[in-house]
Formats: structure tokens, sequence, C-alpha cells
């Protein structure tokens, strides 16, 4: 595991990683999380990069988990004839629903979504290609409707299509998102990404899928409508994590508000102990070139400051010239940011007074900067113990030990923590002793140095946090 930086990194795997030497390259560099956009490829072709990684994995005594991103209502333009279709300025053009492009109707537009003439009306702004193209709808027919080109540019098939007035709801999972879901649950995915999320029960149903089907992946909450943004707490309150999706995002309530959005939701994630990725064009330059632009970097480094766990590339690894450089500067890029002085949570900013978890987590941070500790290690079964610890934002490692192997890699997600498996703990000696031998091991502390471990006690059910301790470690026999 990559040290040197706290936030966590989530890399899409596409063809420009199907050389295993580069997939290998990616998790000795630092990876964290493996994304798979079911946007596109096989079934076939995720199960043999999940296949790949795992074995990588097991190799290299490296974890990754894996992030399946389901493909939701996003609504896209068919194959266009010739690949690409130059929208200029002024001119009028027709969008089709049900009909491919033909060569006695070329100058017709088709677009995978049936509902289209009913989504929109006269007036309205339709968005392709994430924004670049900006259409107005002058009228609409049954299956069709003629637009005038605002903003021009070069449409290729299979691009994006965005309506921020869109005059329907659009369920995030549909039956080809269920059946996709199924999917990611058979290769045993650690996160299932839940596309174009409106509101708290869509995530609720699709927890009970997983559930239903004896899957323990948990949900991220994708924020790219706006419609989320006025439910936003309720949404964080029902996800196990949130995407900070600025692509779609940003078409849907312009990119002027994308930075305050993206602080509001951090924010919220943050105060709710829920790990939040930030996502979209981090790197867009190093798709094609090797190096970064001043602003990416700033970009990387505002996220950071912020206050999100995680940062995540898509193009730059899938697609991208240089996918292993792109992380490198990432984390190159993070791991400056971090040295910059922010202040940590209090004890009990934030926390309610009922939540013992809470407080036992905002305790263990205090404890570590006041008597400068190395080191805080959680030993946990669910996970919640090492997410308390990690929304205090600690200047120092977070150890968390865990004998469950899915919430090893869920924890990968969590800013600061590092992850590592041991057996089941079974009692509170058990819990020093332990502590203490891989500490010492891995070499997160001296002997002379104090760590802070905080923990339940194993007789306790899962999830329970009672229990805080301050060590000086003693010796460094280990086995």
């Amino acid at each position: 595991m990559n040290r040197r930086v706290r936030a966590k990194t989530v890399c899409t795997i596409g063809p420009a990683c199907s050389d295993r030497s580069v997939l290998r390259k990616l998790i000795q560099s630092g990876l964290n999380v493996a994304r798979l956009n079911f946007s596109h490829g096989t079934l076939q072709e995720h199960t043999e990069v999940v296949q790949e990684i795992r074995r990588l994995t097991e190799m290299l005594k490296m974890p990754v988990a894996v992030l399946q991103d389901l493909p939701g209502p996003k609504i896209r333009v068919g194959t266009i004839r010739g690949g690409s279709k130059s929208l200029r300025k002024g001119e009028e053009v027709t969008l089709t629903v049900g009909k491919e492009s033909k060569e006695e109707e070329s100058e017709e537009i088709p677009v995978d979504f049936p509902q289209l003439p009913q989504a929109v009306t006269e007036g309205d702004s339709i968005y392709l290609a994430d924004g670049a193209i900006r259409l107005r709808v002058l009228e609409k027919e049954e299956n069709k409707i003629l637009c005038r080109v605002v903003v021009g540019g070069t449409l290729l098939s299979k691009k994006g299509l965005n309506i921020p007035n869109l005059r329907i709801k659009l369920t995030p999972l549909s039956s080809k998102d269920r059946d996709a879901l199924l999917q990611g649950l058979k290769l045993d995915v650690d996160f299932v990404g839940l596309s174009f999320v409106e509101e708290a029960e869509e995530l609720l149903q699709a927890k009970s899928l997983i559930k239903e089907h004896g899957g323990r992946a948990a949900v991220i909450a994708k924020i790219e409508r706006k419609q989320a943004l006025n439910r936003l707490d309720a949404i964080v309150d029902a996800a196990d994590g949130v995407m900070v999706a600025r692509g779609d995002l940003g078409v849907e309530i312009g990119v002027a508000k994308v930075p305050a959005a993206q602080k509001r939701i951090i924010r919220a994630s943050n105060v709710a102990g829920k790990p939040v990725i930030t996502a979209t064009q981090l790197l867009e330059t190093m798709v094609q070139n090797p190096y970064p632009t001043r602003a990416e970097v700033a970009d990387i480094s505002t996220a950071i400051l912020d206050g999100t766990d995680a940062l995540m590339l898509s193009e730059e690894t899938a697609v991208g010239r240089y996918p292993v450089e792109a992380l490198q500067v990432l984390l190159n890029v993070a791991q400056e940011a971090e040295k910059m002085p922010t202040p940590e949570a209090s004890m009990f900013n934030q926390a309610s007074k009922r939540d013992v978890k809470e407080a036992m987590g905002g305790m263990a941070s205090w404890a570590a900067s006041q008597l400068k500790a190395n080191v805080i290690v959680a030993p946990t079964r669910s996970g919640l113990t090492a997410l308390q610890v990690s929304k205090r934002r600690p200047s120092i490692p977070i150890v968390a030990l865990t004998p469950d192997i899915k919430i090893l890699k869920q924890l990968l997600l969590a800013r600061g923590v590092y992850p590592y498996f041991v057996d089941e703990i079974q009692s509170i000696d058990d819990v020093f002793r332990e502590v203490e031998a891989l500490v010492l091991k891995e070499r997160w502390a001296s002997e002379g140095d104090r760590i802070v471990i905080v923990a339940g006690d194993p007789a306790e059910p899962p999830g329970t946090t009672n229990l805080l301790e301050i060590r000086v470690l003693k010796s460094s026999k280990v086995n």
C-alpha cells in the first residue's frame, strides 16, 4: 500500500490498461480502487479484468477494491453515419428516436431514448458531448424533435445527451441496470456506483436488491443531477459513499456552480462520515499529453483541501496514452496538498451526543493529536470504528485491523485508513497483543512511541466502539 498520501485513488480500467504490465504498475504505484464502467465493455471483458486484478493483488500482496459503475439512465446519441457530424451554430438539426442514421436521413441524429419527445418542450436546451454542444428545441413530433444549434461542434457517435429541464422522471435502476448489478454481484464487486440518483429511496432499492441476492457491495451515490442536490442530506444518509460526478452535474447546473456544489457535497459526506470521491477531468490533459496543466494540479489540491476521501481518474487511465504517469502525478500532487496545514476536527465536532461511536472516534483523534501519537489503530469488524476516526481527518495514519476481507477492501476508500487482514480477535487482551505486534512488524511505530487504540469489545456485537487505550510500545520483538 502507498503510505505517501492519505487520500485514496480510483482508476477507471479500460483499453489503456489491457496490457497486464500497465495494470500491475498502477497497483504498485498506489491504485486503491479499480473502477469498471459498465456503460462500456462486455461482461466477459469485465470478468477478465476482475480476475487479473485479483491475481495481481494476491501476487503483490497489495489489496485493491473493485467498483462497478452502473450506466443508469444515461441518454446517448446513436451511431452517426460516418462516425461523426459537424454541427454549425444557427443551423437546424433533427433528433430522432427508434432508428439509426441512414444515408437518406443523414441530417438526422439518432438518440437511444424513446421518451425524448415527451421529455422536452419548445424552448428547452439540450446538451450533447458532455455539454460542449448546445441545442434549443424548436418543435417536436411523435418520434423526432427539431432543434437549432446554439453552440456548435463535432458530435461523435454514442456521446452523451443531457436535458437539464427533464420533464419526466427516470429511474437509475432500470431492468438493464438490475441485470448489470446482478452480473457485478457474481463478480463479487466491493462497491456499486448508482448513476443519476435523485432520491434516497433509489439507494435503498439497490441495497435491498444486493442483500436479496446475497451480496455485500457498498452503494455509492453519484451526484450528477440538480434534483439530487435538493435532497442531498437524505441521499448521503442512505448511501454508503458518495461521488461528486462533475461532468453531468456541470451540464445540469452550469459549470460556474460546480465548485460550490463540490464543496457542499464533500462537506455533507464528511459530516456523515461517508467516503466521498471527486471525479471527472482531474487530469484531462494527460489523456494525450505527459504533463498536466497548472489548473488541473490546483483542482486536485482544492479537492484535497475540501476534504475529499478519494480522487478518480476516468479517461486518463481508461483510454489515455499515459495511465501510469497520470496516477503518479495524482499521488504527487495529493502528497504536496496534504502538507498544507488544515484545522483538525474538534473532539465533538458535528457529533451526536448520544452516538458512542462518533464520540470515541473524536476522542481518539483528539488524544492522538494532544499526545503526539504516531498512529491510531482501529480493530474493526464492521469498518465503522475506522470510518469514525477517518471522519476527524487526523494528521497521522489510521491502521485498521479486520477479520473481514470485504470490509478491508471497502476501507480502501476511506481517507487516511490503511487496512490489514487479521484473524478473528476473541478478547480485549488479544486486541492489544495483535495491535502491538502488527504496528511494530509493519513499522508504523517503533519502541517508545505512543499509539492510540480505539476499538469495540470483541464480546459485543459488530459496530460497537467502547474502548480507548493509549499505549507506549515497549518492545520491538515480533515474530
